[in-house]
């Protein structure tokens, strides 16, 4: 269970129904999304579920414990006192509930690809039915030109002498 939230309300709601979309077409997952209980522990706006077997009927009780909580980042050019003070809060609330979260930022593409980024740890723990985004993950990581130099003086490749190169 991923939760969603962020000091907008409706940009959380449409990052999970993005997110859970294309996690069960990347991953061959039951992915959904819902609204989170208004009583929960996290003020999160949304979850997203995935399974590797049928999805559960919306009665079958409150969800799981969340693995991991996505706070979405103002990226707004434009000052707004009031999404930056519930962003404020919500950070606390979740270092006061000592939560696992991580900040997203980005817009269209770039915040689904952010937050893709980000539960990859998650999925890559579980296994997956099928080939998908983690497949490709893996294939981009392998076609990535590997860094070979090595510093003629100390053996350190993040070194100053780099620079002198």
């Amino acid at each position: 269970m991923i939760a969603v939230l962020g000091a907008r309300p409706a940009d959380s709601t449409a990052l999970a129904a993005a997110l859970a979309s294309r996690l069960a077409f990347e991953t061959g997952l039951h992915c959904d999304w819902l609204q989170a209980p208004a009583d929960s522990a996290l003020p999160a706006q949304a979850l997203v579920t995935c399974r590797t077997d049928a999805p559960a009927p919306a009665a079958a009780g409150p969800p799981g414990p969340v693995a991991l909580t996505l706070l979405l980042a103002l990226d707004s050019p434009h000052h707004d006192p009031a999404a930056e003070a519930r962003d404020t809060a919500l950070r606390l609330q979740l270092q006061a509930a000592r939560a696992a979260w991580v900040p997203v930022r980005g817009r269209g593409p770039a915040l689904l690809e952010a937050a893709l980024d980000a539960v990859t740890p998650l999925l890559r723990q579980r296994a997956l039915p099928r080939a998908g985004l983690l497949t490709r993950l893996a294939r981009r990581d392998a076609a990535m030109p590997r860094w070979t130099w090595v510093c003629e003086k100390c053996d350190v490749p993040e070194c100053e002498h780099a620079q002198l190169r």
